[in-house]
């Protein structure tokens, strides 16, 4: 459709033998089949800057999409083709970060809910995905003694971990805990060098925390409340500042690390 332009998107779901995903530079639902081929635009929306929605997540016949600029929720049920948007029940997001980065970035999938993880908001929002409604909001930030303008924290990625949902903060050395079925929250904090951690992963015993910049990965066992600490780059590893690992990942007893503002993945 337009030479100029990628695709470009966040994470993918699997149906029908085919990937489904939301493409941020053309801000639209695509399909492409599972073993290669061209990719099929199924719906898409009008917008001139910036990516409406992120990333999307899959619950029985539906997709639901994350609004990233958009100030609806989206669904797709894969089976009708019918589209519907969800307002979002919040008017003012307390700052210009949330309205032109964005509101939320990832989601948890946890029984018949999505929870949206907020972006450069503090919020997190409980979607009942059956009802197709916002069943509940939670501000992490709630009496924290920080002035509402000031609130542009970053929550990128989040975890389901034994019925709770993990949220590291991006910015400072914290961790939020959620519990999912009252939307309680506790604060856990990390004494640490550097600020902030970059992804999560879990491999059944420790949660693993990236650095944002520079600095240790965090291995932190919740359930026996014990914190470690792994420093032993590679020769030749190098960190570019701020913003140096993309994304961690656990698979076959390993935790792959890709870089952004690094030279290597690890």
């Amino acid at each position: 459709m337009d030479q100029d332009k990628y695709a470009v998107f966040n994470n993918f779901v699997e149906e029908g033998h085919k990937l489904w995903f939301w493409d941020v530079n053309f801000n639209a639902l695509f399909h492409c089949p599972e073993n290669g081929g061209t990719a099929t635009k199924i719906f898409g929306a009008k917008h001139t800057k910036g990516a409406l929605y992120s990333k999307i997540f899959k619950h029985g016949d539906k997709i639901i999409a994350i609004p990233q600029l958009a100030n609806e929720i989206l669904t797709y049920n894969m089976l009708s083709g019918q589209v519907k948007f969800i307002p979002i029940p919040i008017k003012s997001w307390g700052n210009l970060y949330a309205e032109e980065q964005g509101r939320f970035w990832d989601g948890v999938l946890y029984q018949d809910y999505l929870f949206l993880i907020g972006y450069w908001s503090s919020k997190v929002l409980k979607f009942d995905i059956p009802h197709e409604q916002v069943a509940e909001a939670k501000d992490l930030y709630e009496g924290v003694e920080i002035p509402l303008e000031a609130r542009f924290a970053i929550f990128k990625n989040a975890l389901l971990v034994d019925a709770k949902i993990i949220i590291p903060d991006y910015t400072v050395n914290q961790v939020f805990i959620l519990n999912p079925d009252n939307m309680q929250c506790e604060r856990y904090e990390v004494d640490k060098n550097g600020d902030g951690f970059s992804d999560i992963a879990y491999d059944g015993e420790n949660i693993w925390l990236s650095p944002r910049g520079p600095g240790a990965f965090t291995a932190w066992n919740m359930a026996l409340g014990k914190v470690s600490f792994y420093s032993g780059y590679p020769e030749g590893y190098q960190m570019k500042g701020q913003d140096a690992i993309s994304c961690i990942e656990y698979f076959n007893n390993k935790i792959y690390v890709m870089p952004y503002w690094a030279n290597k993945a690890l």
